[in-house]
């Protein structure tokens, strides 16, 4: 088999995991076990999206052909759901709920197509480009860390621009990495509003799935393991193996093969888990990720959940209200609905992302120490535990741990 490499720790669902590889994940390993899931990427994919992000982001006018497509299908999206209001469901018909269904299939993979760009397994070579120009360029590295935050803040003000003027001059920087840095900034303003569609999108799933649960005497848990064929059997009132959606809701690993996504259950999952899965060291007490922005801070860690995790929203909007500011902020990854944390935080630290990560362009725009890619930050980390982030160098120091 392959060697993997963690890529994120999220822990998606069957009709998630699903879509994301119709929606071009494909070459990716997604498990969902104890006591934690992810997806997992091969040494060869992750070679193969880097050179095709970066040739992408070089190129201007391709460049720019898919943000539009992005915006136009994050609109689609958006109109399809507004379409079938939630408070409804519960009045539409089988018939109608599979409609709804399989339009949101039918608008949601190719808007995951566009959004897959902005993820981190396309932007490592784009980082190192840029990076290693900063730094050769500019040898006191607390500067050159501050410098390659500017180039790539997307908020466009007066002292901005001229302090991103002024960075280029001095370097000498050449055409190429002008071009990436402008692009990496622009996929961070289209980030932001793809990622909220993101959010809508999986709600609006939700709630529907929620209601053919209960309608047809299942438990939300069992129809999140369901494909979407499965699902749509459950609306035609036809009969399911209902055991190998019972083992799924346990544990599943799903890949896609010949462009087709797969799910294993049993000693087959069980055999890919084991040569696949990650294991988190033991008593770490410092560990590393990219820096996204410059700085250092120490404090609290506060954990805070997705809004797609198992937890639900009402987790999310407690934990955000327990925070204190400048706690660090801890997530697996940070998207729309964790800006008041952002905001109360002394720095962020994310399991996942890359340069055009939500939490990489958030704590850019705030001007607070942010680093991602750790893979390992909230299984490593607790409430409570005081910790040195310097996002100079990428480093996560546990000084103290709570009890």
């Amino acid at each position: 088999m392959k060697k993997y490499t963690l890529f994120t720790g999220a822990d998606f669902r069957v009709f998630l995991a699903e879509m994301a590889m119709l929606g071009g994940y494909d070459d990716l390993v997604f498990l969902h076990s104890r006591p934690f899931g992810g997806i997992y990427i091969s040494e060869a994919n992750q070679k193969k999206t880097a050179s095709a992000g970066f040739e992408l982001y070089s190129d201007t006018k391709a460049f720019k052909d898919l943000i539009k497509k992005g915006n136009d299908y994050s609109e689609r999206v958006k109109e399809s759901i507004a379409r079938y209001p939630e408070a409804e469901f519960n009045n539409k018909t089988s018939t109608e709920l599979k409609r709804i269904l399989n339009e949101y299939y039918a608008v949601g993979i190719p808007f995951l197509k566009i959004y897959s760009f902005t993820e981190g397994i396309y932007s490592p070579l784009i980082d190192r480009t840029i990076r290693s120009f900063v730094f050769q360029n500019i040898k006191e590295e607390d500067q050159a860390a501050r410098a390659f935050g500017l180039l790539l803040n997307p908020i466009d003000k007066k002292k901005i621009r001229g302090e991103r003027e002024r960075i280029f001059k001095v370097t000498a920087a050449p055409g190429i990495i002008i071009g990436l840095c402008r692009s990496v900034r622009e996929m961070g303003k289209a980030k932001f509003a793809m990622r909220k569609t993101l959010n809508q999108s999986y709600g609006f799933l939700t709630s529907l799935l929620k209601v053919i649960a209960h309608r047809n005497y299942f438990s939300e848990a069992q129809l999140q393991a369901c494909k979407h064929c499965e699902t749509n059997a459950i609306l035609n009132k036809k009969k399911i193996d209902i055991g190998e959606i019972n083992q799924r809701v346990k544990c599943f690993v799903a890949l896609c093969q010949n462009g087709k996504p797969e799910f294993f259950t049993g000693k087959a999952a069980q055999k890919i888990i084991n040569q696949v899965k990650f294991t988190v060291p033991k008593n770490l007490t410092e560990f590393k990720g990219d820096p996204a922005s410059a700085g250092r801070a120490v404090g609290r860690v506060k954990i805070i959940p997705v809004i797609m995790a198992k937890s639900g929203q009402g987790v999310l909007w407690a934990k955000i209200r327990e925070m204190e500011k400048g706690d660090i902020l801890v997530a697996n990854t940070t998207g729309p609905e964790m800006v008041m944390a952002c905001k109360k935080a002394g720095a962020i630290v994310a399991n996942e992302g890359g340069i055009n990560s939500h939490a990489a362009i958030v704590s850019r725009e705030l001007g607070i120490p942010g680093i991602v890619n750790t893979k390992i930050a909230t299984q490593v980390l607790k409430d409570g535990d005081i910790v040195e982030v310097d996002a100079n160098s990428g480093t996560v120091k546990i000084i103290n741990k709570a009890a």
